[in-house]
């Protein structure tokens, strides 16, 4: 191959955009779809974590939240890992320590931390954050025929270590594919 076979051309430059045609340009004889192909390596097979679907994170803190607020979610959620001995129990109430506990107030400040997986119904992708008078502070949407689980954790300042401090005061919410 001599120099003037590797000449750019008008046309060569512009077929190059998108970088399809990059190899074609530097190794004349090579057609873009052999470029292509050599150009991306081979996917690796997907393990299941890698396959979730994850939707945006939201976390809430003070003054957005504060104890009497509510965490509304549509009917029909069931909560699938927090409830008694594991089995589900439909939203807001959960078993903690013997006693019934409701997800969907926020809490005092110093209660116990929450962490929980909810299956919310197909059609139903939404969840509101309500102030103690019902009025809408926040309210977020997402498809829950592609992410039906949604990942809730509540921490309310109880825990005294590192990196809290008894001073983290928190709602974190996040769609997901699976209830992983």
């Amino acid at each position: 191959m001599n120099f003037e076979d590797c000449a750019l051309s008008r046309r060569a430059v512009v077929s190059a955009v998108g970088g399809v045609g990059v190899a074609a340009v530097l190794w004349p004889g090579v057609t873009p779809a052999e470029a292509s192909a050599k150009a991306q390596p081979p996917a690796p097979a997907k393990t299941r974590q890698q396959r979730v679907v994850r939707g945006g994170v939201r976390q809430y803190a003070r003054p957005t939240i504060a104890p009497g607020h509510r965490l509304v979610l549509p009917a029909g959620t069931t909560i699938l890992a927090g409830g008694v001995a594991g089995a589900p129990t439909a939203w807001p109430y959960a078993f903690r320590d013997g006693h019934v506990v409701d997800l969907g107030e926020m809490a005092p400040i110093g209660s116990a931390t929450q962490a929980v997986v909810l299956s919310v119904p197909p059609a139903s992708g939404w969840y509101e954050i309500r102030d103690q008078y019902g009025v809408l502070t926040d309210r977020r949407t997402w498809n829950a025929r592609q992410m039906s689980h949604l990942r809730l954790n509540q921490e309310w300042g109880a825990t005294q270590g590192h990196p809290y401090w008894n001073a983290f005061y928190t709602v974190r919410l996040e769609p997901v594919s699976l209830a992983v």
